[in-house]
């Protein structure tokens, strides 16, 4: 297949990208600090288009003759979204309804778009959240994931498109963002190499459903040739773990005592969120493979062998 991705420099991107690439398809990749030199070997097969895609309004020339575009960029992270709505839908909503034009305009109708089953939801009026559960976000981030994910259902009844949004729980594993203030698992293990405390908002019970980078590949790439009529997948675990119990389970691995500061809860919280992986399981095919313990020890020795860089980060 020729695919096009959206976003390739990021945690998910970058292993999409190197999946995709071993399962022998050609990729172009839209981004604005994207390295091919990351991918040795693949000659022909990958194209990098740079460019700003909040400020792009043309998007033609990169998915013509695509089979199939994955849209993973996002300008915004939820903690901060609620600051500046406006911006999070002229970077966000307003160039994806752009795409969506360029992709009807260049006859490609198969689209990929990973949501945020974190926060399209809002608090869980029961558990596990399946994809039938009220959305009520409470962040503009998730506000925006599924504004998109409404006009991908108006492209496919309007002009027959084939779109899958898919409500991702909470991805971790090696080749996570060092220095980002996205993730629970990356960001308690380099506390733990780094010997520092562990900021907590809240009482730490909240619960959360971490899903291993490469069992959510797994999902996406199921995805790609998925032809039946559903149109939005939760993909997790379906397994809930407080922060509490991340936090010893992250002690049992990396034989390190963290001590942990107590904040106040923050707006922008959700208290429980455990989705129901039971659709994606029966019409992709898929089920997630790693235990939240192996998951952290495969993260665990990526950033033992990567810990120069890490330290760099901190």
């Amino acid at each position: 297949m020729i695919v096009t991705v959206f976003g390739g420099s990021g945690f998910i991107g970058s292993r999409l990208i190197a999946r995709l690439l071993d399962s022998g398809h050609t990729l172009r990749v839209f981004d604005r600090s994207f390295s091919i030199d990351r991918y040795p070997g693949v000659e022909g097969r990958l194209k990098h288009y740079p460019g700003d895609f909040s400020n792009q309004t043309d998007f033609s020339e990169i998915v013509e003759g695509s089979d199939i575009v994955f849209h993973l960029i996002s300008t915004t992270l939820p903690s901060g979204s609620n600051n500046n709505p406006v911006a999070d839908i002229q970077g966000n909503l307003v160039p994806t309804i752009r795409l969506l034009e360029s992709m009807k305009q260049c006859g490609v109708s198969r689209l990929v778009f990973p949501s945020s089953g974190g926060t399209v939801y809002g608090e869980a009026q029961y558990l596990p959240i399946d994809e039938r559960h009220p959305t009520q976000p409470i962040v503009s981030y998730g506000a925006t994931k599924l504004a998109i994910e409404k006009y991908l259902a108006i492209y496919r009844n309007a002009f027959d498109f084939h779109p899958i949004s898919l409500r991702i729980s909470n991805p971790y594993g090696p080749g996570f963002r060092l220095g980002s203030s996205q993730g629970a698992v990356g960001a308690f293990l380099l506390k733990a190499m780094t010997k520092k405390p562990i900021d907590i908002w809240g009482t730490g019970e909240i619960r959360r459903d971490y899903i291993y980078i490469e069992d959510l590949i797994d999902a996406m790439e199921a995805s790609m040739t998925f032809k039946g009529s559903e149109m939005v997948f939760n993909i997790s675990t379906g397994i809930g773990t407080s922060l509490l119990e991340l936090i010893d389970l992250i002690q049992k691995v990396t034989g390190e005592e963290m001590s942990v500061n107590h904040f106040h809860n923050r707006s922008f919280d959700v208290q429980t969120n455990i989705l129901d992986r039971s659709l994606a399981s029966s019409q992709l095919g898929w089920q997630p493979a790693t235990s939240l313990l192996q998951g952290v020890e495969m993260t665990w020795a990526w950033l033992q062998k990567n810990s120069n860089s890490a330290l760099e980060k901190t």
